[in-house]
């Protein structure tokens, strides 16, 4: 009896300690052109990773359908996600391609700005990619209502900026074409950008970040547990994305600091504090101590004021 109560108190305390999970805020509306319309085209992805998960195929030109937090709920529980720690809020209005212009030459830039900006978003899963045509390698007398784009390749080895494409390109039921098109491409995704100017040397905490957006080429850290912690090397002006090559690593739990220890034994997860012995990066093993009964034990870091238990 004594046993099962003590189950139950464990699972207890576990059920109340649970991490913070994940957060799917869907967008109010999104473009998806082509192809499945995967969870990261419609919505901002925050904390714990997801399982990909699909909704069925982009609407047709001109076309729109709803999304909405039930769908993903829905489908996050059949890929098998801990659908209990997901937040998903908001609903989406997916819509498919614009209906094609008129033809011709001018018209199919439109077209093949349009499929490169498509060939680039999957590169690049999760930004947002606008591209428009400059010029085009094509000849004049092309039947370019006929023309269908079934693949786009870089003719170099870049995607974003300016970036020459080869176009394959079928015209009719029998011929085909390879076209050049160079492009002006442009991608961002969800990134930590700076609240406030921060100081070369400032050690980052969670109060000077917040969300926004930065290139896709900047190699933006996009989760806090990447940069809380950590040191600046450079001033980060505010709204600036904060970017991998400016932090280097510094110690988020300090000796004499107390933490909070998770425990596991493989079905049930515990908490408890302890006292840091001595400063911890994250992931290094340090020695904590228990306040109550004095034992020393080690402890792998895991954040700010954070470490789980290490099994002796």
């Amino acid at each position: 009896m004594r046993a099962a109560a003590a189950i139950g108190v464990l699972a207890f305390l576990a059920a109340g300690t649970a991490r913070a999970g994940s957060s799917v805020a869907l967008r109010t509306e999104a473009r998806v052109a082509a192809g499945y319309v995967a969870l990261a085209d419609i919505a901002e992805l925050s904390g714990d990773p997801l399982p990909q998960v699909w909704f069925g195929t982009a609407p047709a030109a001109g076309g729109a359908r709803r999304i909405t937090a039930d769908d993903v709920r829905s489908e996050l529980r059949k890929a098998g996600a801990p659908i209990r720690g997901v937040t998903v809020t908001g609903d989406c209005l997916v819509r498919g391609p614009e209906e094609d212009p008129r033809p011709g030459i001018e018209g199919f830039r439109v077209i093949a700005g349009r499929a490169i900006g498509e060939a680039v978003r999957a590169q690049y899963p999760g930004a947002t990619v606008e591209a428009g045509v400059l010029e085009l390698d094509a000849p004049a007398e092309a039947d370019f209502a006929r023309a269908t784009i079934v693949a786009v390749r870089p003719a170099d080895t870049w995607w974003l900026g300016d970036a020459r494409f080869r176009l394959h390109v079928n015209l009719g039921d029998t011929d085909s074409a390879v076209w050049t098109a160079r492009a002006t491409v442009r991608g961002t995704r969800p990134a930590l950008v700076a609240r406030r100017p921060l100081r070369a040397g400032h050690r980052i905490v969670s109060t000077d970040l917040e969300r926004g957006v930065a290139p896709v080429q900047a190699k933006a850290v996009f989760e806090e547990n990447r940069a809380v912690g950590r040191l600046l090397d450079v001033d980060v002006a505010a709204g600036e994305p904060l970017v991998e090559s400016a932090l280097r690593a510094g110690a988020v739990l300090f000796k004499g600091e107390t933490l909070t220890v998770t425990s596991s034994n493989g079905r049930a997860e515990a908490r408890r504090t302890a006292v840091a012995l001595e400063d911890g990066r994250v992931d290094e093993v340090v020695r904590v101590k228990n306040p109550d009964s004095k034992k020393e034990f080690r402890v792998r870091v895991t954040g700010p004021g954070a470490g789980d238990a290490v099994e002796e």
